[in-house]
């Protein structure tokens, strides 16, 4: 975070103290998207007797003579909506959202004030017309409507004023990532930081669905503005940049929704960051994990500060010891994940063998993260498994508080956010803890083996990614080991 925007943040704060104070998240936006796309009549703009107009870009406010707004506040919102268009057409570069002729009195982008509460949105983006100003794409012009009571703060107002911009790009995108983008953005502009607590803790209790999941008036599409903060800290560094990429990506002539937001994903991925969609997805479902009270302090920056409702569900938790055979999984939708967890309560030594059932109709990603909680880094054991079905063993220490199976249904490689369809696959584990053999040979640590057990010096074997642990020998770290090589792992 710069220190002018720290500055800002800070002044942001001061300014809010005769706001309400409380955001309202759930947004009017998607409904109104809905209603022209079926060429419903767009909502009427609400009357005002009192407009503000920015001397640095083209933006009005408009507030009723009743609204009991003085002009310190008419002000303040004038001010939020500055900030909203320099983050994000000055700092981070989207394009200018197209103006509206001559609605409003002008091109100006209009933001306006009524009661919203009959659709229960702190605010709403309101599109009116197909733009063309750009040839290259499908966009829409409109207008904002802020709540009188729930709306009038610096979360809404960048918020919705992303839409604007998103509208700017691909009027037809699913409704899913208008809110993911919106969300991740406000927390930028209006703390630097991409986070919203309680819509994150909806998202992270339902892994199992997919990452386009869509439900009016639920918080989990807000949420889900992780998978972009991800995609930024795991991918560019912290750079916001990969989230215009995405719009930018978007961009089609017509209604027809092709490409769409995950084609894009899946584009950039490949010409940038020798990826793909669905390598990210499955990279995801351990950052999403390794956060709260799993953070190591190497996955989400501001991991270690999540409440703890946004520690990600975990579906099943046995104690690592004895066997388990055949035991039913929660089923996941394309794109989503279950976690079973093996809680270490006996700090041991062991070795675990998994194996996996899962719906031949998808192909499979399954993983294991070791978890030490405040005493070193995550560590992370590719299956190597492809397809619906395969097993695996992974050592734990006596260092390790718990061991996380992270099971990714990716579907056909195609999944679809336009048609959503959502249809939750099963799936079948087993998985036996058995105590190391007993030797004395000098081979490397368990650590070590499981760092090459996936990476086999040269790149080859199962994926392992181990993420640094001690490298301290002991006679059962070095059993662990020579146990693996006998599995050729």
């Amino acid at each position: 975070m710069t220190k002018t925007t720290l500055a800002l943040g800070i002044l942001i704060v001061a300014l809010s103290g005769s706001i309400e104070a409380e955001a309202q998240i759930r947004c009017g936006t998607p409904q109104a998207l809905e209603r022209f796309r079926v060429r419903a009549l767009p909502m009427p703009r609400p009357s005002s007797t009192k407009t503000l107009d920015s001397d640095k870009y083209p933006l009005r406010f408009h507030y009723p003579a009743d609204a009991a707004i003085s002009e310190q506040q008419g002000a303040m919102i004038m001010f939020f909506m500055e900030q909203a268009w320099h983050y994000s057409v000055d700092v981070l570069g989207y394009d200018a959202p197209p103006g509206d002729g001559t609605a409003g009195g002008d091109e100006r982008i209009d933001f306006y004030v009524e009661d919203l509460s009959y659709m229960s949105a702190g605010g709403v983006t309101v599109p009116e017309t197909v733009s063309y100003e750009r040839s290259d794409r499908y966009a829409l012009s409109g207008y904002v409507s802020l709540d009188a009571s729930a709306g009038l703060n610096c979360e809404t107002v960048s918020h919705e004023f992303h839409h604007v911009i998103q509208m700017g790009y691909d009027g037809a995108e699913d409704p899913a990532f208008f809110e993911n983008t919106s969300s991740y953005i406000q927390g930028l502009v209006c703390s630097g930081v991409p986070y919203v607590g309680w819509v994150l803790d909806t998202f992270q209790q339902s892994p199992g669905l997919a990452i386009d999941y869509f439900t009016p008036g639920d918080a989990y599409q807000y949420g889900a503005y992780l998978w972009l903060q991800f995609l930024s800290e795991a991918y560019w560094d912290g750079d916001p940049l990969p989230v215009r990429l995405l719009w930018e990506g978007t961009k089609q002539v017509s209604s027809n929704n092709e490409p769409d937001y995950l084609d894009a994903a899946d584009a950039i991925l490949k010409a940038d960051r020798g990826t793909d969609l669905w390598g990210m997805l499955s990279r995801f479902s351990e950052w999403r994990l390794v956060a709260g009270r799993y953070d190591d302090g190497r996955h989400f920056s501001n991991g270690a500060a999540w409440d703890s409702g946004a520690t990600v569900a975990i579906q099943d938790t046995h104690n690592a010891n004895g066997r388990i055979n055949d035991a039913e999984g929660l089923p996941v939708a394309e794109t989503g994940t279950s976690y079973i967890m093996l809680d270490n309560v006996l700090s041991r030594d062991a070795l675990v063998d998994f194996s996996f059932d899962g719906d031949p109709s998808a192909s499979w990603h399954v993983q294991a993260i070791r978890l030490a909680e405040g005493k070193g880094r995550a560590q992370v054991v590719e299956s190597g498994i492809e397809g619906a079905s395969g097993a695996f063993t992974f050592p734990i220490s006596g260092d390790d508080a718990s061991a996380v199976i992270a099971i990714t249904n990716l579907g056909d490689f195609s999944h679809d956010p336009d048609l959503d369809e959502w249809t939750q696959a099963p799936f079948k584990y087993s998985y036996e803890v058995r105590d190391p053999p007993d030797t004395d040979t000098g081979t490397p640590s368990a650590e070590d083996a499981g760092a090459d057990a996936g990476n086999g010096g040269d790149g080859s074997g199962c994926g392992c990614r181990a993420a640094g642990l001690s490298r301290g020998r002991s006679l059962l770290d070095l059993a662990m080991s020579v146990a693996l090589a006998e599995l050729g792992m």
